[in-house]
């Protein structure tokens, strides 16, 4: 069986009534499948889930690319790292250059100059394309 799972797009925190809720990345069950009531309510993400060992944010800056690994130390941070901060380690690691050439690529396409990318890292070490996170270039750049 295919596991989804849901993500916000966009910042993962809404405010309303003045409550504030954070919706990190979740696993659908299949009882959230069964009901999909409130997914015309806004923006929603599905994606595949990945049997992930690790994550990688890849950051574009122009000429420079910076590559950081993230290990989730906890249930919840292998879900979505953000929803656990202090379980997570990091390790800055050269990013590999299939990896940057396809950033690279992408980047000229879409007339971009920065970037924040974040690929899932099987236990074959596959990387495999979340999202990315960009700022197009300035006029006269």
């Amino acid at each position: 069986m295919t596991v989804l799972v849901r993500k916000s797009l966009g910042p993962n925190t809404v405010t309303e009534g003045g409550q504030l809720t954070v919706a990190f990345t979740h696993r659908l069950t299949a009882a959230d499948l069964a009901d999909l009531s409130g997914v015309d309510a806004t923006a929603t993400q599905a994606q595949h889930w990945v049997n992930k060992t690790h994550e990688a944010r890849v950051v574009v800056v122009g000429e420079r690319t910076f590559t950081i690994l993230i290990r989730a130390g906890s249930d919840a941070s292998r879900v979505d790292w953000r929803a656990d901060y202090p379980a997570l380690s990091y390790e800055w690691v050269d990013t590999p250059p299939e990896i940057e050439k396809g950033l690279r690529a992408y980047l000229a396409e879409m007339g971009l100059t920065y970037a924040a990318v974040d690929f899932a890292i099987d236990a074959d070490e596959h990387w495999v394309f979340l999202e990315a996170y960009s700022q197009a270039s300035s006029p006269g750049s």
